[in-house]
């Protein structure tokens, strides 16, 4: 199954820091289409220029590293901050996450879910496993 939409840096109340996602272009601004990225799934993003031509930026299958990963993790290690509960927590260009890819340059990955242009975009994403996890089970988790 793959996933067409638009690539979004997801963050609710209840959730403690930021979800890479994507929002399915047939579900917009719903829960329904907002699929969490996990590790070994499968991206591929396209920019889209004035023209609506596509030139692919992106395409691979992603390694996602944690926060208890990153300590061990001599260059990862650097995003590390301490969090309001004392606890440390990667933290990527003011926001908290809760992971970050190891095998996709950072700065790209800015762009993409950061860079306020994340319309310009083509996202595809084909899940490693046959379900995804939607928001709405990550909110479970929390409570939420």
């Amino acid at each position: 199954m793959q996933i067409k939409g638009i690539a979004e840096a997801y963050f609710e109340t209840g959730t403690e820091g930021t979800y890479w996602a994507v929002q399915d272009e047939n579900h917009p601004r719903d829960y329904q289409g907002l699929h969490i990225i996990r590790p070994n799934d499968h991206i591929t993003v396209h920019y889209k220029d004035n023209q609506g031509d596509l030139y692919k930026l992106l395409d691979v299958e992603v390694e996602l590293i944690d926060s208890i990963q990153a300590e061990k993790n001599k260059y990862f290690r650097q995003y590390l901050r301490a969090h309001q509960t004392g606890w440390k927590q990667l933290n990527f260009a003011g926001f908290w996450v809760h992971k970050l890819p190891t095998n996709v340059d950072l700065g790209l990955w800015y762009q993409i879910f950061l860079g306020g242009k994340n319309h310009d975009y083509v996202t595809t994403l084909t899940p490693a496993l046959k379900k995804t996890t939607s928001i709405k089970d990550v909110l479970k988790l929390f409570g939420v």
